[in-house]
């Protein structure tokens, strides 16, 4: 056995049984009704009635989300906690990443207790201001990079600065994250184009 991680692998996904990838597949696509998000060039009317004729199926989608986005912040603490593995000294990566992690679960809460919040009663809405929120949600998706891309930085740094005799990631994981974290950085953009 070597010192070298095995990078091969199946499929993220592959391991499921066909049913529960198809379900997982439609949660998203079925069950929220909002992905793919609607062209910006929409007018209000067209905006407010998605959410008039697809308020349950948004509820049910976002109440799945936020259960779902937990996760995401259990996973991001099971890689802090390697970080700190590869740390030495004063925990300073690790602290960081932990503020990335609770700050990116913030932004991801946000999306969805807004779109279940659009949902709740969008009979009662101005089309105006529910267009409006509707670009806020999605702005609070796309804008909320930053906590995201130092994360992968940090990621990256502790895996090339890891010293360890048996180093816990190979080096390729530290630039992929250095790669996808300047790869989101043009979602700042988003407020430019309509």
């Amino acid at each position: 056995l070597g010192s070298k991680a095995n990078v091969q692998g199946p499929k993220p996904g592959s391991d499921l049984p066909p049913t529960l990838r198809e379900y997982i597949g439609g949660l998203f696509k079925g069950a929220l009704s909002i992905i793919p998000p609607p062209s910006p060039a929409k007018g209000s009317r067209k905006i407010a009635q998605i959410y008039l004729d697809r308020k349950m199926r948004i509820r049910v989608g976002t109440l799945i989300e936020c259960s779902g986005f937990t996760f995401c912040l259990t996973w991001s603490m099971s890689i802090v906690f390697f970080i700190r593995k590869m740390e030495r000294g004063m925990p300073i990566l690790t602290y960081t990443a932990t503020a990335c992690a609770g700050g990116g679960y913030v932004f991801f809460l946000l999306m969805p207790i807004t779109w279940a919040a659009l949902a709740f009663r969008p009979e009662q809405l101005d089309p105006a201001l529910l267009q409006v929120a509707n670009d806020y949600v999605w702005f609070v998706f796309v804008l909320s990079w930053p906590p995201f891309a130092v994360f992968m930085i940090l990621i990256a740094t502790a895996v090339l600065r890891d010293h360890n005799p048996n180093p816990i990631f190979p080096r390729w994981v530290g630039y992929l994250n250095l790669w996808t974290a300047v790869l989101i950085v043009p979602a700042g953009l988003i407020e430019f184009f309509t």
